[in-house]
């Protein structure tokens, strides 16, 4: 699928999902532009917790404030992928890191969801599916496309968080980067 279809399914996603929530478009669609948004967090133990509430912006670990994205800035997802680093313990490498790393196979077997509020899971996915193990200069060669593109609602609590059957090796900081792609209402 090329970019304009994929931005064409997006606007109907995002039309229906207003539709759900009672907003009337006066029949026109909706404007969508690209965006992405990161979040990344340090692995330690089973649990990986990407969305902390109170964490703000950090430019290389997180493209947002809070737990929620900005008012108006619904967004449908068009894809995912994950990255992995690894650095010296301590030193703090987690936005600086260049996420090329070759997944250990605990992460690997993990699973990954995002889920808002009353609204449930909006993904559900393996992180084998989405985890980029191939070390090429953009690390762009693996993302996952979601064609039913799930809408995160802005100014609501959103939660993603990956789950891993055992706790990776200890030695050293292991680090996870989420890139979600997809595409935000137009600033007007």
């Amino acid at each position: 699928m090329n970019k304009h279809q994929e931005r064409v399914l997006a606007a109907q996603a995002y039309q229906k999902f207003n539709t759900n929530k009672g907003i009337q478009q006066n029949g026109k669609a909706p404007v969508l532009v690209p965006f992405y948004h990161v979040f990344t967090a340090k692995i330690t133990g089973t649990t990986v917790d990407f969305i902390v509430s109170g964490e703000t912006k950090a430019v290389g670990q997180k493209t947002f404030d809070g737990s929620a994205l900005p008012a108006g800035k619904d967004m449908v997802i068009a894809a995912i992928k994950s990255e992995y680093a690894t650095a010296a313990t301590d030193a703090g490498l987690i936005a600086s890191s260049d996420y090329s790393a070759d997944a250990p196979s605990a992460l690997i077997a993990g699973d990954f969801k995002i889920t808002q509020g009353d609204r449930g899971v909006l993904a559900e996915l393996l992180l084998d599916a989405m985890i980029n193990n191939n070390t090429t200069p953009n690390n762009n060669d693996k993302e996952l496309v979601l064609p039913d593109m799930p809408v995160i609602q802005g100014d609501m609590e959103f939660e993603a968080q990956s789950k891993l059957p055992v706790a990776l090796a200890g030695g050293v900081d292991h680090y996870c980067k989420i890139t979600v792609r997809g595409y935000v209402p137009k600033s007007r």
